[in-house]
């Protein structure tokens, strides 16, 4: 439901210039995404602030997506919300021309895995595998 992003936020994005380091473009872009959302001022209604997490998780993949795509010259592309979680980040990733884009079922679970990984553990991959196996 809060994948999409507004229009005006992919006119902001598109102002950055294709060799622009995708990480600038995505801390502007969220940074510059509560201007889009004048109720998130509401910082002491637990309702209001609920709503702007939701918000955030949601719609940080579409801008990570989306910041890569324009690194590499490509066109955004929309949010499928058939798609779970990941399987909708790597469509708006990687989708080219096809009508409905079906991500590959292995590399899906693995991004799955990584993102459990890094919520579970609140810190980089690396340390988290080498304290479980070394």
């Amino acid at each position: 439901m809060h994948t999409m992003v507004h229009e005006n936020i992919k006119k902001f994005m598109e102002g950055f210039t294709y060799d622009a380091h995708p990480m600038g473009v995505f801390i502007s872009t969220v940074g510059a995404m509560s201007t889009f959302y004048p109720d998130g001022k509401q910082i002491f209604n637990a309702g209001s602030r609920q709503k702007q997490i939701h918000r955030l998780i949601a719609k940080t993949p579409t801008i990570a997506a989306y910041a890569y795509r324009h690194s590499i010259g490509r066109p955004y592309v929309y949010p499928d919300n058939d798609l779970s979680f990941t399987g909708n980040f790597l469509n708006m990733l990687f989708k080219m021309t096809e009508v409905k884009y079906q991500p590959n079922a292995a590399l899906e679970r693995a991004l799955d895995v990584l993102f459990i990984l890094h919520a579970d553990h609140e810190q980089n991959c690396s340390p988290s595998s080498m304290r479980a196996i070394g």
